[in-house]
């Protein structure tokens, strides 16, 4: 009852939530914890990409993001959309790999970060209440290896000296954009590849650990210098 797909299931308030396919058509469900039992389905798109990205729950509300991009904000009690913005018809959103869009949609206090990865709306920042955009950050092609597009990683928050920066694993690599207006502060193109940048960012204290999808190799970053 699950449907097809790769999302992971989250968990909270004895509520388990996830995305599956139906056929073609894209399902965020919730369950019972305690017995199983579907409490709600809600269809979110209709696709022949698969599902890919995990829900984000966040208090009474969770936000899911179909494989095309269209990421809903509803109600974690019935399943009923609050709002809807569309990475593609409203961001110029652009994948890497043509799979589908992956990420998990990160909340951060008020705010809600999703990854378009279009050349003019590479990151957005939402309010997760009403889903009106508070900035856009452009991202020009940082250096030769990778793609222009949305990876598969979902981003990640950190603070270094007060500047809050989130950190994201691109088409063309890593990058750094700070939290307070979207400026891109930072691009590291070393471990991208062209196929598909998958992991996501790892953050301890002032460092920014990120995999090479291939060879696994790792690189460390100082966000202290970088913000």
């Amino acid at each position: 009852g699950l449907g097809n797909g790769y999302a992971s299931q989250v968990i909270a308030a004895g509520r388990i939530i996830t995305i599956g396919k139906d056929g073609q058509m894209v399902f965020a469900r919730c369950f019972s914890e305690a017995d199983g039992k579907l409490l709600w389905s809600t269809r979110i798109g209709q696709t022949g990409r698969k599902a890919l990205s995990t829900p984000t729950i966040d208090s009474e509300r969770v936000y899911a993001l179909d494989p095309d991009g269209n990421l809903h904000c509803l109600s974690v009690s019935d399943g009923k959309v609050i709002w809807k913005r569309s990475f593609a018809g409203e961001f110029g959103g652009r994948l890497q790999n043509g799979r589908g869009f992956a990420e998990s949609p990160l909340i951060d206090g008020d705010a809600l970060v999703g990854t378009p990865g279009g050349a003019e709306h590479t990151m957005v920042l939402l309010d997760k209440m009403s889903g009106e955009v508070r900035w856009s950050c452009a991202v020009e092609p940082f250096g030769p290896r990778g793609r222009v597009g949305a990876g598969f990683s979902s981003a990640v928050a950190l603070t270094v000296d007060g500047v809050r920066v989130y950190v994201q694993f691109i088409g063309h690599g890593l990058i750094g954009v700070r939290a307070k207006d979207g400026k891109f502060l930072w691009g590291y193109n070393k471990i991208a590849i062209p196929q598909a940048n998958i992991p996501t960012p790892v953050v301890v204290g002032s460092r920014v650990f990120a995999g090479k999808p291939v060879s696994g190799t790792v690189a460390a970053f100082s966000a202290r210098e970088i913000a």
